[in-house]
């Protein structure tokens, strides 16, 4: 049996009692769906232990406008510090002064900031664009550059930080292709969000500090925090993918090799096939791609993508990786300067002239595989949106595959594959996606182990993990591993069967896992 604190072994159990496990020292009322992120939120100084008390209450436009500010001075590494006297009414908090004197905040237009109304939607896509400005961080498209069907009556540039805030992949629409900017967020909500900024900036940075630029973005009375957007210089053409594709001589990062077989970004199906057989599956992707998935060993999992007869990216978890001549270590750090940090992606990453290498981490830092991309695609957003049946059941059983790989690298049984427990596990990640939530439970209050019951599943101990994520099978792996509850739970000795469902809302990937001992 691993060895785990007596902490984490009581909150397994709590689990398999039925009970939601808690990881943290602090205290928070939020749902467990935000509760990571509500935690590092605070562990990060960017939000109160009064937020955390109240994180399914609304958040008022000073409790954001603080928890900003403090983002700001980790970001610049400057005390945000109000020069003069307030310029508001009805406010002279120094967080609000000193937003307003950095032109993250303007105000109502009428002369007041009306600290205790809730912040909305619109609001926040406005002063976190403003705030990245201000930081000297550019946006980057990560998301759909959708457009919503009821923003059209907000002033332009209302219109373009919305649209530069999903686009980063902060924050997304619903399912019926409305933004509703007018609503009003939670504190739990706005705090992920906030995060996620957070890690954006931290990958920009590489961890470091950045010197905020001379000039912000100049002010716009008559709308809540509406202001002038500034033109941003468009980005010179990329090679398109058939020019990345055939011919490209790829460079010694591009290969990885595992009991003497090697795979390499670049390599045809026929030298794919000559080296590691006849692959154990062909699947569908969210790129659209065709997927060679080998798992017959089971201490090695390889998902490997093609594109034009070649590979143009893989995954790979096993208990030996040689990368670029250097076997794969526990921390990126140790293996290679060139190899930065990201707690964005939770990764180390390592890119060239021709690939991008990803290192995926769990909860302690440790490398879980080798993700390697040809440069151009790793650039681009080749996802698709949307996704039908045999692509879903293609994720979920290449989830498996990885967590079985996982179980046997920590010197832990295989799960067997349960159809009522996959399907309780469709059941639930659909409905997620349905209902517009991310909750163990669902809205009417049935929990994970009442769902297995329903489906006549006997058990004498169980538990759930789900998940989500917008990427691929990797990042939804990586996901998982990151969290301490989870990995421990993907990892539970007592487990035997186990099914895996995922269900799509657009670009991104819902999965649940449930799992039992028999």
């Amino acid at each position: 049996m691993k060895k785990l604190t007596a902490c984490l072994l009581a909150a397994i159990l709590a689990v398999c009692m039925g009970l939601q496990p808690v990881f943290a020292a602090v205290s928070t009322n939020a749902q467990s769906w935000a509760r990571p992120m509500v935690e590092k939120a605070y562990e990060n100084g960017i939000a109160t232990e009064t937020l955390l008390q109240k994180a399914t209450s609304p958040i008022t436009r000073a409790e954001f406008c603080q928890s900003a500010m403090a983002l700001y001075e980790q970001i610049t590494g400057k005390a945000a510090v109000p020069s003069g006297t307030s310029t508001f009414t009805d406010c002279s908090d120094p967080d609000v002064l000193a937003a307003s004197e950095l032109k993250i905040i303007s105000g109502m237009g009428d002369g007041t900031f009306r600290p205790d109304s809730p912040l909305t939607r619109e609001q926040l896509c406005i002063i976190l664009s403003r705030l990245l400005n201000a930081c000297g961080i550019p946006l980057e498209e990560q998301g759909d550059s959708r457009t919503f069907t009821d923003i059209s009556g907000l002033k332009e540039t209302s219109q373009n930080y919305i649209h530069q805030i999903s686009a980063a992949g902060f924050m997304s629409g619903y399912t019926d292709g409305t933004f509703l900017p007018h609503n009003s967020l939670r504190v739990q909500e706005a705090l992920v969000v906030l995060v996620n900024v957070m890690e954006y900036a931290q990958e920009y940075t590489g961890g470091g500090q950045v010197t905020t630029p001379e000039s912000s973005i100049a002010e716009e009375e008559g709308q809540e925090e509406s202001a002038a957007s500034e033109e941003v210089s468009p980005e010179p053409d990329s090679p398109t993918q058939e020019e990345a594709g055939a011919g490209e001589t790829y460079t010694a990062a591009a290969s990885v090799s595992v009991h003497g077989k090697k795979i390499s970004v670049g390599m045809t199906v026929s030298e794919l096939k000559s080296i590691w057989g006849e692959p154990s599956s062909v699947d569908d992707t969210v790129y659209g791609l065709t997927r060679y998935v080998y798992d017959a060993d089971d201490n090695i999992c390889l998902l490997a993508s093609i594109q034009k007869n070649q590979v143009i990216t893989f995954y790979i978890l096993a208990d030996e990786m040689v990368w670029n001549g250097k076997t794969v270590p526990e921390l990126p750090s140790q293996m290679d300067a060139d190899i930065r940090i990201s707690a964005y992606s939770h990764s180390g990453i390592y890119e060239d002239d021709t690939v991008q290498v990803m290192f995926p981490m769990d909860y302690i830092g440790q490398i879980r595989g080798v993700l390697v991309t040809d440069l151009t695609f790793a650039k681009g957003d080749h996802l698709t949106s949307g996704t039908n049946l045999s692509l879903r059941e293609d994720i979920a059983e290449e989830i498996f595959a990885l967590i079985n790989t996982l179980r046997v690298l920590e010197n832990e049984e295989p799960l067997v594959w349960e159809e009522n427990l996959a399907a309780t596990s469709v059941d639930h990640s659909a409905d997620m996606v349905k209902q517009n939530y991310f909750d163990y439970n669902n809205p009417d209050g049935t929990t994970p182990f009442a769902r297995m019951q329903k489906k006549a599943v006997d058990f004498h101990t169980a538990s759930e993990v789900i998940a989500n994520v917008r990427g691929d099978v990797p990042e939804l792996f990586t996901e998982l591993l990151k969290n301490t509850g989870r990995f421990n739970i993907i990892t539970d000795e007592t487990m035997t069967h186990a099914g895996v469902g995922v269900a799509s809302n657009t670009k991104t990937l819902y999965l649940t896992m449930d799992m039992c001992g028999f």
